[in-house]
């Protein structure tokens, strides 16, 4: 006894799964995939899989009324599918529906902390106990500066493994996906996010400003927030030195080797940032020593790794707490909060371009321009304060 059925997968792809008995009386289930029309596939379960069946069951070959059509070229059982195999397909699956950025973060992770492990696993043979052993090596593996790997990081790293596997579940008909048996590790928010207070940042900028190019782009993070890749997108035609303003609507990422421009991360992410008169006047400087400006010059050359060198040598030198160059936009998002500015939360999810409202004023409310334009004019006083010190 055996049953089958007809799948799509993809955009125009057809398999039949189907399962059997062998006469020791365990199931098998397999499936025959390279079909690009239905009727083709109709036909290679009617004619072809009755027989098929009959000799893995080891029993009289069944009579087939209909016409038999030339069985297509024989390929590799699912249950003989590698992991490796499994992620080729499951990034073609990605790169038609997600952003090259996304993709690009997803094949980092893929290649340096999942393939490692389980390229030449059979798919239908991870186990539980596989997935437990694998979390171990997350949670004790350390960083370049030998540190673990944080919470959030760790929950990303699964996440991924967890949509392969979902991949194959739904794609494959593999049984469960593995990853709901074993035990959760990592966090999906940070507890603690690093940021430094507004004293600690002088201490840091009177150091960093040995070097212009790291500096200003430093400048830039802490006194607007905005993320990593959203400065270096930043073109000379973003910026509005006379309005006092700098339009976002691009975000830069590194990919196999090029440096690709695409949408920011949410729709709401494109936004227009104010900004402090004296950050302005910082960026006017910046800009006459830039050769060839034009209005599609990238503004900051540097890297994100050279970005994260730098941070790393300045705080070394200031004995201050470690931080990621992310932990710019946190800084900035609790200025705001701090008494030194008081701004209300719709205004600092305005200015950071979140994308969720977490609360129902802030989903209620819009925000003033004169609003945004008052909390730049305190952030102006505050740096005037410090360039006057």
């Amino acid at each position: 006894m055996y049953t089958s059925r007809i799948i799509k997968y993809g955009e125009k792809n057809y398999r039949v799964d189907y399962s059997y008995k062998t006469p020791d009386g365990k199931r098998h289930r397999t499936c025959k995939r390279g079909f690009s029309l239905k009727r083709e596939a109709e036909a290679w379960r009617t004619n072809i899989l009755p027989n098929l069946i009959a000799e893995l069951e080891r029993e009289k070959p069944v009579e087939v009324v209909s016409v038999v059509e030339a069985e297509m070229p024989s390929e590799p059982q699912v249950e003989d599918m590698l992991f490796s195999e499994l992620v080729k397909e499951y990034m073609d699956f990605s790169e038609i529906r997600r952003k090259q950025s996304t993709c690009g973060t997803k094949e980092h992770i893929i290649i340096h902390k999942i393939l490692p492990y389980f390229k030449d696993k059979k798919v239908f043979s991870i186990t539980v106990k596989d997935i437990e052993t694998w979390q171990n090596t997350l949670l004790t593996a350390k960083t370049n500066k030998g540190t673990k790997l944080s919470d959030t990081y760790i929950r990303t790293i699964r996440s991924q493994l967890t949509a392969i596997m979902n991949y194959a579940v739904r794609m494959y008909g593999l049984p469960f996906n593995p990853l709901y048996r074993a035990e959760m590790i990592g966090k999906k928010d940070a507890e603690d996010r690093p940021f430094w207070t507004l004293e600690q940042y002088k201490l840091f900028r009177e150091v960093a400003a040995e070097k212009p190019s790291y500096y200003y782009a430093f400048e830039v993070l802490y006194w607007t927030g905005m993320r990593m890749g959203e400065l270096l997108a930043l073109k000379y035609n973003d910026l509005d030195l006379v309005n006092l303003t700098i339009t976002i609507d691009e975000t830069y990422n590194r990919i196999r080797g090029k440096d690709v421009i695409t949408s920011p991360k949410t729709a709401s992410s494109k936004r227009i940032v104010h900004i402090p008169e004296v950050l302005a006047y910082e960026l006017s400087e910046y800009i006459t020593g830039i050769y060839g400006l034009d209005n599609d010059t990238r503004l900051f050359q540097v890297t994100k790794s050279g970005l994260h060198r730098e941070l790393d040598r300045v705080i070394e030198i200031c004995g201050l707490p470690d931080m990621p160059v992310h932990g710019f936009r946190h800084s900035f998002a609790s200025l705001l909060q701090s008494e030194e500015v008081k701004a209300p939360e719709i205004v600092v999810s305005t200015f950071l371009g979140h994308s969720k409202q977490k609360t129902m004023t802030a989903k209620y409310s819009h925000v003033y321009q004169k609003d945004l334009v008052s909390v730049a004019d305190r952030l102006n006083e505050i740096m005037e304060e410090m360039e006057n010190v």
